[in-house]
């Protein structure tokens, strides 16, 4: 499936090479976050970190998971992820530069 909107591509990639880099080990951390970042930052779409600094979009729901049901699901679940960002914007009332931030992330 090819997915029109470059952002869902973006993220697509990192998904996969998430699955592939991590298909090896056993179980993901519950105290470490796993985000897409900025290519060029690493070798990869995604970086690990302890506080969620990369300021990405979660990829760890495509752990174990095969490319086909990545290109399948990712699109759902990033826009799943944005709605509850933006959500909580409104709930904690952002201002328009947190708003800004948000888009920020999903344009990738």
């Amino acid at each position: 499936m090819e997915h029109k909107f470059y952002p869902v591509q973006k993220y697509v990639k990192s998904c996969q090479e998430f699955a592939d880099d991590t298909a090896e080990w056993g179980e993901l951390s519950d105290y470490r976050y796993y985000e897409t970042t900025a290519y060029g930052y690493n070798d990869h779409g995604w970086d690990e970190s302890c506080d969620g600094g990369t300021d990405g979009v979660d990829v760890s729901w495509a752990f174990h998971e095969s490319a086909e049901y990545i290109d399948y699901y990712a699109a759902e679940n990033m826009l799943e992820r944005l709605l509850d960002e933006l959500q909580t914007g409104i709930d904690e009332k952002y201002d328009l530069d947190q708003f800004q931030s948000i888009i920020d992330k999903y344009t990738l």
